[in-house]
């Protein structure tokens, strides 16, 4: 029923709270609530004053919005500036460490191009060994979030799908 909607919203207080409030069982409420019975006229007068002073206070507020709470606002702002920095660090040692794995499976990859040529005696198919973990080094997923990582940190991109302006 439309009653208890508005008295939800507008207070979030239990049943028992708004019988209380009101000066009445929670069963007199609970009955109101439903639109089985009515209330004594003394709790709808107490109902009338509370829904009437609460959308005074309600058009008093939207007229005089509460100040900003510099301190807090200040708090926020730095706590949100430390969360970026906590990031940009993350992303650059991922950057890091995917740069060192890369340009070890770049030396593996040309080691076993030089082996594949020949030049030395393949001892215990080191050549196979090398060459296999020369293709299994760099994935193509860890190439694309190197390049991503990369393009973020050059400032072009600035991470929330658009581009910098820098």
């Amino acid at each position: 029923m439309k009653k208890k909607e508005s008295l939800s919203a507008l207070l979030g207080l239990s049943q028992q709270d708004m019988a209380l409030l009101l000066g009445v069982t929670r069963g007199q409420f609970s009955m109101f609530e439903i639109g089985k019975r009515s209330l004594p006229t003394a709790a709808l007068g107490k109902l009338a004053a509370i829904l009437s002073h609460l959308k005074e206070r309600e058009a008093h507020a939207k007229k005089h919005p509460e100040p900003i709470n510099e301190k807090l606002l200040n708090e926020c702002l730095m706590a949100y500036e430390r969360e970026k920095e906590l990031e940009r660090l993350r992303r650059q040692r991922r950057l890091e460490k995917l740069e060192q794995k890369r340009a070890a499976a770049q030396k593996l990859q040309w080691l076993a191009d030089y082996l594949s040529q020949g030049k030395t005696a393949d001892a215990h198919g080191a050549k196979q060994i090398i060459a296999y973990k020369a293709k299994k080094g760099f994935s193509e997923k860890e190439e694309r979030e190197l390049w991503g990582l990369r393009v973020r940190e050059s400032g072009v991109y600035d991470g929330d799908g658009r581009l910098s302006t820098k």
